[in-house]
């Protein structure tokens, strides 16, 4: 349960799909970049909110942020140009499960919705 409920706030979170698949999935492989950059070995971790997700690897956040993500219905909702700037200034912040990238939800998608 709580696994899902993990995919579901990330989905959320990852401005997922719609039409824009092209711009989704450019932003949302830089958010993966960014949070493989931020942790330590081959995991990939981003913040979002109280809740951290973390991913083995680059290949395992790529396919859910940048495939499965992308293919959601939600993404045409998204200011990619407002998320993209936001993730220049998107820093690494120390988590329980170690340095995770701080995802921008004002301007990427409320984690929380």
């Amino acid at each position: 349960m709580r696994v899902i409920l993990l995919v579901w706030l990330a989905c959320a979170a990852a401005a997922c799909g719609g039409d824009d698949d092209g711009e989704c999935a450019i932003v949302n492989q830089r958010v993966c970049d960014l949070a493989c950059d931020c942790a330590e070995g081959d995991a990939c971790r981003i913040q979002l909110g109280a809740v951290t997700l973390t991913h083995d690897n680059p290949g395992d956040c790529t396919g859910f942020w940048v495939n499965l993500a992308c293919m959601q219905d939600e993404a045409d909702e998204v200011d990619y140009a407002a998320c993209d700037a936001a993730l220049d200034s998107a820093a690494c912040v120390d988590t329980a499960e170690g340095m995770a990238l701080a995802y921008p939800s004002a301007e990427c998608g409320d984690a929380q919705q």
